[in-house]
């Protein structure tokens, strides 16, 4: 999909990875009510759940929730990475000891926003 594609490039940039692979078994579910799109019990539970599905393939690092209109996303989709600045060197040679990954899991509410749920992990032991 063309958006996560470009979400998953400004993450690159954002962060100074050179690698983030979108991997499906970390993305976050959406639950069945509305109402609990940014329940935070809900969320660490299904964190919680993905954590234990992954059985220490992965370091779980953050998971983010943005929420964002439509007019938002499509501007975004046209004008993301017009100018790509050059990496850190140091950030980049830290972050490319490890690989790097993010699940990505959107859907556009009942009020017409787009709920997008991050949760990034990492082949890092601690």
């Amino acid at each position: 999909m063309i958006f996560r594609s470009k979400l998953i490039l400004s993450y690159k940039e954002q962060n100074n990875f050179s690698n983030l692979i979108h991997l499906d078994e970390l993305k976050i579910p959406f639950p069945d009510d509305e109402e609990k799109l940014q329940d935070r019990d809900y969320l660490n539970k299904c964190i919680e759940d993905i954590d234990i599905k992954v059985d220490g393939k992965y370091t779980l690092t953050k998971s983010h929730i943005d929420i964002t209109s439509i007019d938002n996303v499509n501007y975004f989709i046209e004008n993301a990475f017009n100018e790509i600045s050059t990496l850190n060197t140091v950030n980049y040679w830290v972050f490319n000891k490890v690989k790097n990954y993010i699940g990505i899991n959107f859907k556009k509410d009942n009020r017409g926003n787009y709920i997008i749920y991050l949760l990034y992990a990492t082949d890092y032991k601690k």
